[in-house]
């Protein structure tokens, strides 16, 4: 397998983890990718709070996900954005 860069994306709502592969060839490899969402917590009207644990899980969960499926040998790097109105 070729070797992939892994893209991590935090949302709002959810977390997705991405391999993507160089088209190698002519060809390309389709990518690889896991999501799992977090839970939204609503303690006043207009408030929503996420649990940073609850994210990190989340996080380690999709990671391993892909990397189980394309294999630790084959990650070149690894990317991250997040949900930037976040504080």
């Amino acid at each position: 397998m070729t070797r992939c860069v892994i893209a991590i994306d935090a949302g709002t709502t959810g977390v997705r983890s991405r391999a993507v592969f160089p088209k190698v060839g002519g060809a390309s490899t389709p990518t690889v990718a896991s999501y799992r969402e977090f839970t939204q917590h609503y303690p006043e009207p207009g408030w929503v709070e996420h649990d940073a644990t609850e994210i990190w899980l989340v996080v380690r969960a999709t990671l391993t996900d892909v990397v189980q499926h394309v294999g630790s040998a084959n990650v070149a790097a690894i990317g991250i954005t997040n949900q930037r109105e976040s504080v």
